[in-house]
């Protein structure tokens, strides 16, 4: 069994998984595509963002207020895995990720918002 500290030195180590999420209208087939270094951070702030209408985006918080938290979907579509390259900088690959997916959702029907 590992130590308190040898766990918080594993934490600590650890690379947050980075991709790509989208959030999406169940019920207008509207989304909007994230891309991020943590995913997870990125999805609770966003999450919290939303909840007190601080997110920037007008139609987004239009459409949470009328249809409400359960017409919307938060999940992960892609993720990125770390090269193993000292001083690679993932920021070019996650914009490729997310300029990808917004293309693909896009020819699948979908509205950007």
């Amino acid at each position: 069994m590992k130590s308190r500290s040898e766990c918080k030195r594993d934490y600590k180590n650890s690379t947050p998984p980075m991709g790509v999420f989208v959030v999406r209208n169940t019920r207008n087939n509207r989304f909007q595509v994230h891309a991020s270094r943590n995913l997870k951070g990125a999805m609770n702030r966003l999450k919290f963002e939303i909840t007190p209408s601080t997110d920037p985006n007008v139609d987004l918080l239009r459409d949470w207020k009328t249809m409400g938290p359960e017409a919307f979907e938060i999940m992960v579509l892609d993720e990125l895995k770390p090269k193993d390259v000292p001083g690679w900088d993932p920021s070019d690959d996650l914009k490729e990720l997310e300029a990808m997916w917004r293309a693909r959702l896009i020819d699948e029907g979908a509205t950007p918002y």
